[in-house]
């Protein structure tokens, strides 16, 4: 099976940006929990720093999302949480700045 990851960034009202990726779903191994998947790149088109303001804002939900969107989805893991006691050691927010940070860093 064939997926995209599409990160982006969307200014209310203004424009948005989006690189589209290609991933190939592949079988990974087996464990006592199942069988699990991993992700091969297909494609992968480098950000262009230039075009990148990286003084901008993030604004974290500040554009609704439409209800058909898949950015609308979230996972719900709290049958992982009862299932196993799985707790994330850190929450979605800073986990998605501290992603931003490293990508800002790592690809320079």
């Amino acid at each position: 099976m064939v997926i995209s990851n599409e990160p982006g960034y969307y200014q209310a009202g203004a424009f948005g940006i989006r690189h589209e990726n290609l991933l190939l779903v592949r079988p990974s191994c087996e464990t006592e929990y199942g069988a699990f998947l991993r992700f091969e790149n297909l494609t992968m088109v480098p950000f262009d720093r230039d075009a990148i303001d990286p003084a901008l804002p993030l604004g974290l939900g500040e554009v609704p999302y439409g209800p058909l969107q898949v950015m609308h989805l979230q996972a719900d893991a709290s049958a992982l949480q009862e299932d196993t006691g799985w707790r994330p050691a850190t929450p979605f927010e800073e986990g998605i700045r501290e992603t931003i940070e490293w990508v800002r860093k790592e690809t320079k």
